[in-house]
């Protein structure tokens, strides 16, 4: 896959939650699991939990996916 724009990782279709090491974090993905086991998710640098419980992702670290193991996957 070539390198997104953030417009264009905002337009995939399922937003992920994830637990970190370092705690927790969000990102988009286009849904697929790899190899039965893992997301490619394109991880956010910061999101916002509003009082109505939605995630909203406001930047991305990179537009780089990285494999985010299913075990670690909390939103899906």
């Amino acid at each position: 896959m070539d390198k997104l724009t953030a417009k264009q990782i905002m337009a995939l279709p399922r937003r992920v939650t994830y637990q970190t090491a370092t705690g927790h974090w969000a990102g988009y993905s286009d849904g697929t699991i790899h190899k039965g086991s893992y997301l490619r998710v394109y991880p956010a640098r910061s999101y916002v939990n509003p009082s109505n419980g939605e995630y909203r992702v406001y930047s991305f670290r990179s537009a780089k996916p990285i494999n985010v193991p299913l075990t670690r996957v909390f939103t899906f």
